[in-house]
């Protein structure tokens, strides 16, 4: 748990925050599952945001008994929800540059989750903890390093695990909708002798122990019982790496490039070296 409020904002003078996000059919969990570490820290303050998400066929298992608006945010009229003490948090891969503004225009609290320089940002803050410094050249607001990585509660506590030399538990998590094929090449790789733990619903032909959807708390029990990873490079690669996990990473979007950047500073390895 972080000690400290690390936005730039007093957070006694809020009128309310806003999450704006998506996942579900053809989304994806990830923008869902760091969102809800963000929630948890701001419980901790007795701040309760208030969720937007935009999407369909959301699995409820991912928001972890925590309220949500299920709202196109994009398309229907938000803006008299905002005044001028709302922060507002916007995590999208589809919100534009004119809808940022439209929010700048209500409050000067916004802020604005990206992973890779999707737009030329001109309001607003940009929240990318894992960015190197000159990433936004020439813009000022932005909120760097590891003070905004926002864990989940169930990872908060958990001691770091010693590492070990038998790699006789292997765990492979690549998202909330891995690619089949994909699973079934890294399998194939893997020596026999291995016991392989694989985050997701069975794969028809895939040898391993399928876990199911996974909320986060079960995430973490799994993760404690793995001596090595192989990750995408979402919201999990931030958990792997604070309970120690040594951790094969592999790039399925160009969005969690600078992710895996980052963590292979720290010690994490590609998988092209597995």
């Amino acid at each position: 748990m972080k000690k400290g409020w690390v936005f730039p904002f007093d957070k006694g003078r809020l009128s309310k925050v806003l999450i704006l996000t998506e996942g579900g059919k053809g989304i994806g969990y990830g923008h869902i599952t760091r969102n809800l570490g963000l929630i948890h820290y701001l419980k901790e303050f007795g701040i309760e945001p208030i969720l937007m998400v935009r999407g369909s066929d959301i699995n409820n298992l991912f928001l972890e008994g925590e309220k949500y608006i299920l709202n196109d945010w994009l398309q229907e009229d938000i803006f008299d929800l905002i005044d001028k003490d709302a922060l507002v948090f916007v995590d999208s891969y589809f919100a534009d540059l004119n809808f940022y503004r439209r929010i700048s225009d209500k409050s000067e609290k916004l802020i604005i989750y990206d992973d890779y320089g999707r737009l030329k940002y001109d309001v607003g803050y940009i929240l990318n903890p894992v960015v190197e410094h000159d990433f936004y050249s020439g813009y000022n607001k932005v909120l760097m390093g590891e003070d905004y990585i926002f864990l989940r509660k169930a990872f908060w506590y958990i001691k770091e695990k010693r590492g070990t030399n038998d790699k006789k538990n292997i765990l492979i998590t690549l998202g909330g909708n891995p690619p089949k094929d994909l699973i079934k090449y890294i399998v194939n790789k893997i020596d026999s002798d291995k016991k392989i733990t694989i985050i997701s619903e069975p794969i028809d032909g895939v040898n391993a122990e399928f876990t199911g959807y996974c909320n986060s708390y079960r995430l973490a029990e799994v993760m404690q019982k793995a001596d090595l990873a192989i990750s995408a490079g979402g919201q999990t690669l931030h958990e792997l790496y604070k309970l120690g996990i040594e951790t094969y990473v592999l790039k399925i979007s160009e969005n969690q490039k600078y992710v895996i950047e980052f963590y292979i500073k720290k010690g994490f390895k590609k998988f092209e070296e597995f």
